[in-house]
């Protein structure tokens, strides 16, 4: 019997690092990870899927877990988005 090769498990953290170099890599889009960067992550399962309060980025570690690396990259892009227009709206 044949068996399908195992994923690597990998931490939220870790997950969320990929993205960052995916997305700052070959110009994709390094404005938004150079923004993620400078916004402590916070892996929670106190949330359905992510957030982020203007200071910080939340994800839910069983969501990330399920994303494919492109689903990941386009959240982070996402809340970085949001996280920025939360910044100018205290301003």
């Amino acid at each position: 019997m044949v068996t399908a090769p195992q994923r690597p498990q990998f931490t939220p953290e870790q997950l969320v690092s990929a993205s960052l170099i995916r997305l700052g890599a070959a110009d994709r889009n390094p404005f938004f990870a150079s923004l993620a960067l400078m916004a402590p992550i916070v892996i929670s399962e106190g949330l359905d899927t992510a957030a982020t309060d203007g200071e910080k980025l939340y994800f839910n570690p069983q969501f990330l877990a399920n994303l494919q690396p492109a689903q990941r990259d386009g959240l982070i892009v996402h809340r970085s988005e949001e996280h920025t227009s939360e910044l100018q709206s205290r301003q």
